[in-house]
């Protein structure tokens, strides 16, 4: 009965951003460049060097992410691993290394800048999973094409495959724990250079594609960089359930990476059934 409970909730946080995974054909066997998750590392004893104040435990390695915790300076804590993130200047210097931890029941990053020996390389890099976003590819020079914009939110999407969410819902494309399909589309657009919000559910992302007048209903015209939405519209989180980066064009499928697919990102083959619209970067 409590695993019933459990997967009744699960299936209710997913769909609070509507974010119900659709039905696929196949995944396509992963490039040689997607990182393998490791085994946890041996942990590390170092020192919070904080100065008067307590040192942020946040869900990911940003300034951004949420705060799960709080260490009083000069505790002596035990690291796992460092993740590179959000540059922070603190009394250890600049440095963008977060160490990851658990204190006090609340497992997150810490800034290596306030943490004596925090950005050691004795320290290994934690797995891949729990690291923050990767850097996406940088912009060419100048503005780019029409077909440039698609091809670089493509390859921004392709960077970040096997990014995984840290329990439950957590995830480096948002400030909040919930249901993050919409938070990872609209980021890899953002990082093309789109001027989109971040929108958590995914019908919003099509009432602002309506608006800019690049929202269309079914699939015709749907190109590379492109988002497609499932479900029947954009009206609820149950009518508006998922929304994928387009990375290819078949005839009769497409193949899409999308965030929030096994509680990580993921490249998948899809049926154009399903789709309800679509809306272009171009």
């Amino acid at each position: 009965m409590r695993r019933l409970r459990l997967l009744a909730w699960a299936a209710s946080a997913a769909l609070t951003a509507g974010c119900a995974v659709p039905s696929l054909l196949s995944s396509p066997s992963p490039s040689a460049g997607t990182p393998t998750p490791t085994a946890t590392p041996t942990t590390f004893t170092v020192t919070v060097a904080s100065g008067t104040a307590t040192l942020k435990v946040r869900h990911i390695p940003a300034t951004t992410g949420n705060e799960l915790g709080q260490i009083p300076p000069g505790a002596s804590v035990i690291v796992d691993c460092r993740a590179k993130g959000t540059l922070v200047s603190g009394t250890q210097g600049s440095t963008a290394t977060w160490d990851y931890l658990t204190y006090n029941g609340a497992a997150g990053y810490i800034a290596a800048a306030f943490v004596e020996g925090g950005d050691a390389a004795r320290i290994p890099a934690c797995p891949y999973s729990a690291t923050a976003a990767p850097t996406p590819l940088p912009l060419p020079a100048g503005t780019p094409s029409a077909a440039d914009v698609g091809a670089i939110a493509a390859a921004i999407a392709s960077s970040q495959l096997g990014v995984a969410e840290t329990p439950t819902n957590c995830n480096p494309y948002s400030k909040v724990c919930e249901a993050w399909c919409g938070h990872f589309a609209t980021w890899v657009w953002q990082q093309a250079g789109v001027k989109i919000p971040d929108y958590g559910f995914t019908g919003d992302i099509y009432a602002w594609g309506k608006k800019k007048g690049k929202a269309h209903p079914g699939t015709a015209g749907v190109g590379v960089g492109d988002v497609v939405l499932y479900g029947t519209g954009p009206g609820s989180v149950k009518s508006s359930t998922h929304v994928d980066i387009v990375v290819a064009v078949f005839p009769d499928h497409l193949r899409v990476i999308g965030g929030n697919v096994d509680d990580r990102v993921t490249e998948r083959n899809v049926p154009l059934t399903g789709i309800y619209g679509w809306v272009g970067i171009r």
